[in-house]
């Protein structure tokens, strides 16, 4: 695990993860992974969980796979250079 973890650490030190192309690829990796084996979801959360298949899909396949596609749809727009200005942002000290 900790050999993982360091290939990890230097993935991100080499700074290729601030690329877009490299972010689109996980994203349709993850996006394929998940469909390719939505059975096996479906069958792990009915197994763990007791969930149809019918209450997966809308609770997390679908959920997960929307949000990717927005990801994607929306990912030069988020990495793009332009500031933003930050309403109503109220920061609790002291705790």
């Amino acid at each position: 695990m900790e050999r993982e973890i360091e290939e990890v650490r230097e993935c991100f030190k080499s700074g290729k993860t601030r690329e877009a192309s490299w972010r689109k690829e996980q994203l349709k990796g993850l996006y394929k992974f998940i469909t390719e084996r939505e059975d096996d979801i479906y069958r792990a959360l009915k197994h763990d969980l007791g969930k149809h298949p019918v209450e997966s899909y809308r609770d997390e396949v679908g959920t997960v796979t929307k949000d990717i596609n927005a990801a994607l749809d929306n990912l030069a727009n988020w990495m793009s250079g332009k500031k933003v200005k930050i309403i109503g942002v109220n920061i609790i000290k002291n705790l």
